[in-house]
């Protein structure tokens, strides 16, 4: 009755159930680990390599109150597909605490490019505050905000066009 070994053949089952299970796991992590290295070595290229910006970066030079805000108005246009820069948003003004407060005072917005060229970006007597070059708007100040919109809306990041780099908020007396 030796031949039929039914106590040795349970553990011989079980040995090679254990096996197989230990060669679908190598078989599944050799395939996630071989699908994620031909993934990591393709190339993604979004937007023909052109840049996209949103928000460029602002410069503030405010005399008269350090801790002021300032916001850029952006908008994406259909029509030139890119983001553009619209206006300019000036919050937490000091108005209050004298002598050193803003109330009163001008800020003059400016707008440059990627070199340094100052960009027309409002229009004279259609825009607010809007000096005859059109390269800068003089805003006086009368409470802790200021909100200016504009109708000449700049480009920030097709190549070939006017591309806004800096925004500068200047104070002055007059």
């Amino acid at each position: 009755m030796e031949i039929l070994k039914f106590d040795d053949a349970e553990k011989s089952t079980s040995a090679r159930k254990r096996s197989g299970r230990g060669a679908i796991l190598v078989t599944f992590v050799a395939l996630v680990f071989g699908a994620g290295t031909a993934l990591a070595s393709g190339t993604l290229t979004i937007n023909s390599d052109n840049t996209i910006a949103l928000d460029q970066g602002v410069a503030n030079s405010v005399q008269c109150d350090t801790d002021i805000t300032v916001s850029l108005g952006t908008a994406y246009d259909v029509g030139s597909t890119d983001f553009v820069f619209t206006g300019v948003d000036i919050s937490n003004i000091d108005v209050t605490t004298m002598p050193n407060n803003c109330n009163n005072k001008y800020f003059t917005i400016k707008t440059y490019n990627s070199t340094g060229t100052l960009q027309v970006f409002c229009v004279y007597g259609t825009d607010s505050g809007c000096q005859s070059d059109g390269k800068s708007a003089k805003l006086q100040v009368t409470s802790s905000s200021l909100s200016y919109r504009f109708t000449q809306a700049l480009a920030t990041g097709t190549p070939g066009s006017i591309n806004v780099k800096n925004v500068t908020v200047e104070s002055s007396n007059s």
